[in-house]
């Protein structure tokens, strides 16, 4: 299973998932995944504190990661660091 958090929505705050999850919208705060797969979505904004197995940046993402595997996509991603 899957979740996908739409693009007009504006998100503050900590977010903890026993799924996978794409994030297509502005988020501010810490998303903690454990064993599963973020993608942050062409177009996103997110600024967070990120934990999770594998994460998929297409959007623009600042703050940290922890994760196995980290894909930055050439065509939009970008990862920015405090």
């Amino acid at each position: 299973m899957s979740v996908q958090i739409e693009r007009n929505l504006r998100i503050n705050g900590d977010l903890t998932a026993g799924e996978d999850l794409t994030v297509d919208c502005a988020f501010d705060g810490s998303i903690q995944l454990g064993g599963h797969h973020l993608t942050i979505a062409p177009g996103s904004r997110v600024n967070a504190s990120v934990s999770a197995h594998v994460v998929t940046l297409h959007g623009h993402f600042e703050g940290q990661i922890e994760a196995e595997q980290l894909t930055v996509t050439a065509a939009g991603g970008r990862q920015t660091r405090p």
